[in-house]
């Protein structure tokens, strides 16, 4: 699926930080079975793929993305795609096989290229917990 970024999807998404070019330049595909919970494959002629469990984010009646954390798992891969689109093929593939194999003991949501996309992740989880905190004490 395409997500528009005039759609309600796409401005969920965008609230979050995912910019319209992402969007427009990425596929997403939901699959019942993979053995991680989400992973971009950038495709050299078509932009970028986006794999990701159907269990973490289903969908509603309409198609669109459900409002809440779970929305998590594809703003941290849309902003991969956005490295890719600013970056290019060549040095997006060559800067993530740098970081993985030359560490220098520093934890992953740390390095150059996981730093941003931890950072719109935990956003994204302050932002629901924020809301839910607001919530609860109008519903006691």
């Amino acid at each position: 699926m395409q997500i528009a970024p005039n759609s309600i999807s796409g401005k969920r998404l965008r609230q979050h930080g995912v910019s319209s070019r992402a969007l427009r330049k990425s596929r997403v595909f939901f699959l019942f079975w993979q053995p991680v919970n989400s992973i971009i494959r950038p495709v050299p002629i078509f932009g970028s793929v986006v794999l990701i469990r159907r269990s973490l984010l289903e969908r509603d009646v309409d198609g669109e993305l459900p409002d809440g954390p779970a929305l998590a798992f594809l703003v941290h891969q849309l902003c991969h795609v956005h490295q890719r689109l600013e970056w290019g093929l060549y040095m997006y593939l060559w800067r993530h096989l740098w970081q993985r194999l030359a560490p220098r003991g520093i934890p992953i949501q740390h390095r150059q290229v996981e730093r941003e996309c931890y950072y719109l992740t935990q956003q994204v989880d302050e932002h629901y917990a924020d809301l839910q905190e607001t919530r609860e004490p109008m519903e006691a």
